[in-house]
C-alpha cells in the first residue's frame, strides 16, 4: 500500500514538474532572461529526479540509489532557482555572492543528508523536514514577489505543491534504516556536487545559465560576412563584415545612434549629413569614450574624434588643454562631479544625441552608472548622463547626471528600493520637436518614455511633480527588456522595440506599437522574420533610422564578449506591412529609393 501511495505521489511531481518546465520554457520563448533560464533549469532537474524516482519503485535492488538521486536533483534544481527570485526581488547587485551562498549551501546539506557523516539515524529525517522548511519558504518568497514580477507565479505556485507532495511521503526513503558513508555511490554524488559547486564559485554564474540556453547562437549563414571587410566602394551592405573608417581604423560606435543631421561648416553654414555616435570599446567594458562619425552616402565613414573623453585623473582634468577649454569655469565642486561621472572605471554607455533647432545646441544623453558607498556593483547608480555642445563633432560640456521618472503612487513599483534609474536609454524626437527619452528602470522590469524640456537637457518636469501620461509613461512592468529604440513610421504610429536582458548574449526582440506616445501600446510579437529570428540574428537593437530616400535601416550590435572592440554591426533593412515592423536577414543588400 506504501508503495503504491508513494508511485502515485511520484507520479504527480512528475507531471507537475512537466507542467511547469513547459510554462518556464513559454516563458523563456516570450521573454527570454537569466530569470527564466534558472527556473526552466530547476524544473527541467525536479521532473528527470521523479522520472527517475518512479523508475525505480518496483525494483529489489538499486530503488534507494534512485530516491537519493531524486532528493539530489530536487535540492539542486530548488537551489538552483532561488538567485532567480532574488534577482526578481532586491536586483542582480550581488548575484554572484547569492549564487554562492545558495550552492554552498546546497551541498554542505546533500554532504550530510546523503551519508558523508558515519551514522544519520533519525538525524536523517530532521534534516530532510530542514529542507522541505526551505523549500516552502522559497515557495512563498517567489508568490510574495511575483505582486510585482508575474514571472514568478507559476516557480512560487509549484514549488509549493512540490513541497506538499514531498512532506506527504513520510519519509520512507530511510525506511527505518541508517545510513552510512560506505556506499560509494553517496561518496561518488557527494564528491560530484563537491566539485560542480566549485566549478560555480570559480565560475561567473550566467555563464551557467548560458550553458543550458541556446540564446545568442543562430544558425551558420548569419556569421558568413564574419571574415570579409565592408567595400566602401560596392554599395553594398554586409551584416557582421569587419567595417572600418577612410583611414583604415576599425570604427569604434557601438551601442549608438545613426541619424541625417545639419552639420556646422568652417562659416557655420549646415549641410546635413549622416552622423554616427557610439562607444569606444577599445578600452573595453568601463570608462568608454563616445567617438562621432561622419558620412554622405552610408557606406564611407570618416572618424571625427571622440567627442566625451572620460577622464583618468582629477590631474588630467585640471591641466590638460582638452579639458581645461571645456571645464575652464567650472567650480571645484562641478569639477569633481565631471571626475566622478565620467572617469576611467565608471560605466558610460549608450550615448543618444540629438540636434535642438531652437537652441542651436546639440544635445547627448547616454547612460551613466558606477558603484557606490554601500555596493560594489558597477550598475548601482542608474543614471542618466547629459553632455552639450555647439558641433555635433563636439567637444561635448558635461552637465551632469540624473534621476529620471518614478513609478506612480497607485501603481506596483517593482523595484521600489531605487527610485527613478535610468540605465538602457534611448532619444527620439518627434515631427513637432518634442524630445522623449525612452528607458529601462526598475532594475530593467520596466520601460519608461518621458518627455523632455525645451532645451533638452532634462525632463519636462521634476520627477516629483510629473503628470502621469501627461510628461511620461510607464510600460510592461516585470517584462525585464532593455535595449530600447522608439521611432515613428511614415505611418504615423509609434513603434518601440527592446530586447530582453540576457548579458552579451542575444535573444528574442519584441516591438511594441500605439498611435499615441503616451496612450494604448499593443505587443506586436517578434519584429524579425525567417530563420535566426528568435536570436534577433544574433544583435542586439540599438538604432532604427530612415534614410534621405526613405529606407529604413535596422542597426544592432553583434556582441563580442571576449573582444568587445571587435564586436561587430549588423544592418538590415526594415519594412512595414500593414502596420507592424518587420526585419528580416539578407547577407548583401544596397539601400533602396523609397521617395523622392
Amino acid at each position: 500500500c506504501m508503495k503504491k501511495g508513494l508511485e502515485r505521489n511520484k507520479v504527480l511531481q512528475g507531471i507537475l514538474c512537466a507542467v511547469f518546465f513547459v510554462i518556464s520554457l513559454y516563458e523563456v520563448h516570450i521573454s527570454p532572461s537569466f530569470t527564466a533560464i534558472f527556473i526552466a533549469v530547476n524544473f527541467a532537474l525536479c521532473f528527470f529526479g521523479a522520472i527517475l524516482c518512479c523508475t525505480g519503485i518496483g525494483m529489489k535492488k538499486g530503488k534507494r540509489f534512485f530516491r537519493y538521486v531524486e532528493e539530489i536533483l530536487f535540492l539542486t534544481g530548488m537551489l538552483f532557482s532561488f538567485p532567480a527570485v532574488y534577482i526578481y526581488a532586491v536586483g542582480d547587485d550581488r548575484i554572484e555572492l547569492w549564487v554562492k551562498i545558495t550552492f554552498v549551501t546546497g551541498t554542505a546539506l546533500e554532504l550530510i543528508s546523503f551519508g558523508i557523516a558515519k551514522r544519520m539515524g533519525k538525524r536523517r529525517g530532521m534534516l530532510q523536514e530542514c529542507i522541505l522548511w526551505i523549500s516552502f519558504l522559497g515557495a512563498c518568497f517567489a508568490l510574495l514577489c511575483a505582486i510585482s514580477s508575474p514571472m514568478l507565479f507559476p516557480y512560487g505556485t509549484a514549488l509549493l505543491l512540490l513541497t506538499v507532495l514531498k512532506g506527504c511521503e513520510k519519509g520512507e526513503v530511510s525506511g527505518g534504516k541508517k545510513i552510512t558513508s560506505r556506499k560509494r555511490w553517496g561518496k561518488g554524488a557527494a564528491v560530484a556536487l563537491v566539485l560542480a559547486s566549485l566549478a560555480i564559485l570559480l565560475e561567473n554564474p550566467y555563464r551557467v545559465a548560458q550553458a543550458f540556453s541556446v540564446l545568442g547562437k543562430g544558425p551558420d549563414f548569419l556569421y558568413e560576412n564574419s571574415d570579409k571587410e565592408m567595400n566602401k566602394d560596392s554599395g553594398k551592405f554586409l551584416p557582421g563584415a569587419r567595417w572600418v573608417d577612410t583611414d583604415g581604423n576599425l570604427i569604434q560606435a557601438h551601442g549608438g545612434q545613426i541619424q541625417r543631421t545639419p552639420v556646422p561648416d568652417s562659416t557655420g553654414k549646415k549641410t546635413e549629413k549622416y552622423v554616427w555616435i557610439g562607444e569606444n570599446k577599445s578600452s573595453g567594458h568601463f570608462g568608454n569614450s563616445f567617438s562621432v562619425y561622419s558620412s554622405e552616402d552610408l557606406y564611407s565613414w570618416s572618424w571625427e574624434g571622440d567627442v566625451l573623453r572620460s577622464v583618468e585623473s582629477m590631474e588630467q582634468l585640471k591641466t590638460d588643454p582638452y579639458f581645461t577649454e571645456i571645464y575652464g569655469d567650472y567650480t571645484e565642486e562641478q569639477l569633481e562631479n565631471v571626475f566622478q561621472c565620467i572617469n576611467r572605471n565608471t560605466v558610460m554607455e549608450r550615448p543618444k544625441m540629438l540636434y535642438n533647432a531652437k537652441t542651436d545646441k546639440y544635445v547627448l544623453w547616454f547612460h551613466s552608472d558606477d558603484s557606490t558607498e554601500k555596493n560594489t556593483y558597477k550598475y548601482d547608480v542608474g543614471m542618466a548622463g547629459v553632455a552639450i555642445s555647439d558641433s555635433p563633432f563636439g567637444p561635448f560640456r558635461f552637465l551632469g547626471r540624473y534621476r529620471l521618472s518614478r513609478c506612480p503612487e497607485d501603481q506596483i513599483d517593482c523595484f521600489p528600493s531605487s527610485k527613478g534609474e535610468a540605465r538602457d536609454l534611448n532619444l527620439f524626437q518627434d515631427e513637432d520637436g518634442t524630445a522623449y527619452v525612452v528607458y529601462t528602470s526598475e532594475n530593467n522590469k520596466t520601460l519608461y518614455i518621458s518627455k523632455l524640456n525645451e532645451e533638452y537637457t532634462g525632463l519636462s518636469k521634476d520627477p516629483e511633480k510629473a503628470v502621469y501620461k501627461e510628461d511620461y509613461i510607464r510600460l510592461f512592468p516585470g517584462t525585464m527588456r532593455e535595449a530600447p529604440v522608439l521611432l515613428k513610421g511614415e505611418n504615423g504610429r509609434y513603434y518601440l522595440m527592446s530586447s530582453s536582458t540576457t548579458g552579451w548574449m542575444s535573444n528574442q526582440a519584441r516591438v511594441w506599437s500605439a498611435d499615441e506616445i503616451f496612450g494604448e501600446w499593443r505587443n506586436d510579437g517578434n519584429p524579425c522574420e525567417g530563420e535566426g529570428a528568435s536570436v534577433t540574428f544574433d544583435t542586439q537593437s540599438t538604432c532604427i533610422f530612415c534614410t534621405k530616400d526613405g529606407q529604413w535601416i535596422y542597426y544592432g550590435d553583434r556582441w563580442n564578449q571576449s573582444n568587445l572592440a571587435d564586436s561587430r554591426y549588423v544592418w538590415l533593412p526594415v519594412d512595414f506591412k500593414e502596420d507592424k515592423l518587420v526585419i528580416s536577414w539578407s547577407e548583401r543588400w544596397e539601400a533602396r529609393t523609397i521617395k523622392e
